[in-house]
């Protein structure tokens, strides 16, 4: 950001606001020609980010520290729980309209990988979730062109020469640098772009649109943290690529019931440990010992047997549900023998 504005890190903020208005004037889209106008408007975007940043103590302090404010799929702030938004599948990657098909298969945007937090309860019983998303879409009045007339005639992108990317280099360790393609963002990829006024009114020249809606994703009774659920053809689109998935990666809810966090899950089985008195121990416990994740009260019943501490009690099928099948696995029970304390023995 720094050498957006052609200062070094030590600028004062005098500084930044002299080259902020230097840098805003010279490339202002109001004082090109109309063929330089997108370059431009390009340019005197990231000089306004670069002095956003710069400009604020706080936000300068984070940049210096650790890079760039933006992420990279710049998600949306979460109005309700399951809501999501993934930006362009292809934000920062070589664009793949500039290959050929490959093996007969038309390129495909990147999958849009999400997590989906769920609890114990969800995997036993399984649950159906709405989630609201926001992708990109292909421009429906311009079919993804751009520009609502194939007569425009399109300019060379200057910032890329027209090849429709431009050189990365990452350092990667001591004396070693990595050379990469990233697709132009100024062109978009494409190599060329077109006049302010010859844009598609409706996308102004991205090709895609945002699109909000509504996705229902069934997470399966008996489903295991880290299985991943996909739904086709939902990631961004790109126009002449096949658009990728989203795929769901079921996650453990950070605040799970008091019932889920006595459990512990292996597979299809469940595990706990059940504290009982030394009277139980003794004469044996009838009573319920468990709520299991359905809410069903599960009574434990060994009137007339001893238990012992560290004994393990199995209850058949009462474990989670195996996917694909009407089976349960197994809750197993540790006994744990409560020893009374001196009080107790002198009383």
């Amino acid at each position: 950001l720094y050498g957006v504005l052609g200062l070094d890190n030590s600028a004062s903020f005098d500084e930044i606001r002299r080259a902020y208005r230097r840098a805003a004037l010279h490339c202002h889209p109001d004082k090109v020609p109309a063929s330089e106008r997108v370059f431009a408007e390009h340019q005197f975007k990231k000089v306004a980010h670069a002095y956003e940043i710069l400009s604020d103590p706080d936000k300068r302090s984070f940049y210096d520290e650790r890079g760039d404010t933006e992420d990279f799929f710049h998600p949306a702030q979460h109005e309700e729980e399951f809501q999501f938004h993934y930006q362009s599948a292809n934000s920062g990657s070589y664009n793949y309209s500039n290959f050929r098909f490959a093996f007969g298969k038309p390129p495909r945007t990147r999958d849009a990988h999400l997590d989906l937090a769920v609890s114990l309860e969800d995997l036993y019983r399984g649950r159906t979730f709405k989630l609201a998303s926001c992708r990109l879409v292909l421009c429906k009045r311009c079919k993804g062109r751009g520009t609502n007339s194939s007569r425009q005639k399109a300019h060379k992108c200057m910032a890329c020469n027209g090849l429709g990317h431009r050189d990365a280099y990452t350092h990667i360790a001591s004396g070693v640098i990595a050379h990469t393609y990233v697709s132009c963002g100024v062109c978009n990829g494409e190599g060329h772009i077109y006049d302010s006024e010859q844009r598609c009114k409706r996308c102004r020249g991205e090709k895609t649109v945002k699109e909000r809606s509504v996705l229902e994703v069934y997470v399966w009774p008996g489903a295991a943290y880290g299985d991943e659920i996909r739904i086709a053809g939902m990631s961004d689109e790109q126009l002449g690529c096949e658009t990728g998935d989203i795929i769901l990666t079921l996650q453990p809810k950070e605040i799970q019931s008091d019932n889920a966090r006595r459990l512990t899950r292996k597979g299809s089985n469940l595990y706990t440990t059940v504290r009982i008195g030394l009277g139980e121990a003794l004469l044996g416990v009838n009573r319920v010992v468990l709520t299991h994740l359905d809410g069903r009260l599960l009574r434990m019943n060994t009137a007339g047997k001893t238990v012992s501490s560290g004994q393990i009690m199995v209850i058949k099928g009462e474990g989670m549900p195996v996917p694909g099948t009407t089976d349960f696995g197994d809750l197993f029970l540790s006994m744990e023998v409560v020893i009374p304390g001196e009080e107790w023995i002198q009383d």
